[in-house]
């Protein structure tokens, strides 16, 4: 018997067809049943807290501005130079973004718009070191354009992610984007 693609297949042997699905799935499923040396390896970016309060720095109700002070550590495990994106060059903290873990379709009010200017700048971080960063996180930091309602979550569970390069963009021969490192999953909560 001939199959679309005109190569020869055997009928009489059904039970090697199932047998051979049943060892497809099982190869398959192994990998991901078995531990990952990646997925147990712990991120290069950590928080120090897997709790923070927020609290109303300015503003009531809606109108509030919300703050809490997070301290990141990046680590270098690699015998590379690495760079993290900065906005600006004389900024003293790197580029970071804030994202939600729910499966949500809002953003994190916490999430920063930058508006950045390319620059020769990176941050950089030496083979096998760490780099520790005090950073004020905020929100809301966009709002809807005719009501003026902010967006975003306040509370919940979020990650930390800085944009990291093994070069710049601004480096000649340099045409590597910078990947997303996340940190681990932290919570917020507001004082009220």
């Amino acid at each position: 018997m001939r199959d679309p693609l005109g190569r020869t297949r055997a009928t009489s042997m059904p039970i090697l067809r199932s047998l051979r699905l049943v060892a497809t799935v099982l190869i398959f499923a192994v990998p991901l049943a078995a531990p990952s040396s990646l997925a147990q390896t712990s991120p290069s970016l950590r928080v120090d807290q897997t709790e923070y309060r927020a609290a109303c720095v300015c503003g009531k109700g809606d109108a509030c501005t919300y703050r809490f002070k997070l301290l990141a550590r990046y680590h270098n495990p690699t015998a590379d130079t690495l760079y993290i994106n900065r906005c600006l060059p004389t900024d003293t903290t790197p580029e970071y973004g804030i994202e939600t873990v729910a499966d949500s379709t809002q953003d994190a009010a916490y999430d920063p718009v930058w508006a950045c200017v390319g620059h020769d700048f990176p941050v950089v971080v030496a083979p096998r070191t760490t780099r520790i960063d005090t950073l004020q996180i905020e929100g809301p930091n966009s709002f809807d354009g005719r009501t003026n309602v902010p967006l975003g979550l306040f509370e919940g569970e979020f990650r930390l992610i800085y944009k990291v390069s093994r070069c710049w963009l601004g480096r000649r021969n340099c045409h590597v984007l910078p990947g997303e490192q996340r940190s681990q999953t932290f919570r917020v909560q507001l004082l009220h």
